[in-house]
């Protein structure tokens, strides 16, 4: 039964962590013999809510030579529901190979997938690239291989708890009684009970740091979902050091509670 509920949770987890992932953004080729081609020099990936001088670099196609004068360049941004975000025009360089638009913050406002075109033309020739932009709260995106690493750390994760689960729960915590109700035994796998409790409470704090870790760089614009994990994990960890302090103070407490019954079982006395 557990290991059909750990498959199960693992499949589920899979499922959500796979729409977190960002497949490799594909640069569209130009299959021109004559004319510009544009090549920008930065990554996909944005922050959101942060200004970006988006810079790239213009050639002629036929010889590679860098284009820094008498060409006009135009910058297109789309949202993922193909809204025209905005439009920007340059024609002078900077940095002796540059052209730039700087985009304001408040065109990159929500966590998603957005989409550019730039063109520049002159009197003669031309050149345009189009590309996706990933924007996430951290400005990075996962890849397919952390994403499998961040699926089986979870998947672990997920069967490691719920194996500690199951045995502070089956444990037993009472001691041993005769026929007659009295203690005739001391039960030391209240320790174990203990422990057991004590990495559950470990692994549900590992596991709320992945899901925090996760959500947050995604490009999935969730804030709920995003919100419940990331106030999980700081709950968790701000009860981490009084838990535990519990935890050591009961234990203590059952050590000499368990020490005195013991003595008492040694010297026959009957007690209930």
């Amino acid at each position: 039964m557990v290991r059909k509920v750990i498959l199960l949770i693992s499949i589920l987890l899979l499922l959500l962590v796979l729409p977190l992932v960002s497949s490799i953004p594909k640069t569209n080729p130009q299959a021109f013999s004559e004319g510009y081609i544009i090549k920008v020099p930065q990554d996909n990936v944005l922050k959101v809510n942060t200004a970006y001088a988006f810079e790239f670099h213009v050639y002629n196609i036929s010889d590679g030579t860098p284009i820094t004068s008498g060409i006009s360049c135009y910058f297109h941004l789309y949202g993922s529901d193909g809204e025209h975000i905005t439009e920007l025009e340059n024609s002078t360089i900077a940095h002796t190979f540059d052209y730039g638009f700087d985009i304001p913050a408040d065109n990159l406002s929500v966590i998603g997938n957005y989409y550019y075109n730039i063109q520049c033309n002159s009197t003669t020739l031309g050149g345009f690239d189009s590309e996706i932009l990933y924007v996430s709260n951290s400005g990075i995106v996962l890849s397919t291989g952390n994403a499998i690493i961040y699926s089986i750390l979870l998947m672990v994760g997920i069967g490691v708890f719920i194996l500690l689960l199951v045995a502070s729960i089956k444990i037993p915590w009472s001691h041993g009684r005769g026929e007659e109700g009295n203690f005739v035994s001391v039960n030391d796998l209240r320790y174990f009970k203990i422990l057991a409790i004590g990495f559950t409470y470990l692994a549900l704090l590992f596991l709320m740091f992945l899901m925090k870790e996760l959500s947050y760089n995604s490009i999935i614009d969730s804030t709920t979902v995003q919100g419940f994990f990331n106030i999980a994990f700081w709950i968790l960890l701000a009860g981490l050091l009084p838990t535990f302090t519990v935890f050591i103070f009961f234990t203590v407490v059952i050590f000499l509670t368990n020490t005195k019954l013991r003595e008492q079982i040694e010297r026959n006395l009957l007690i209930k």
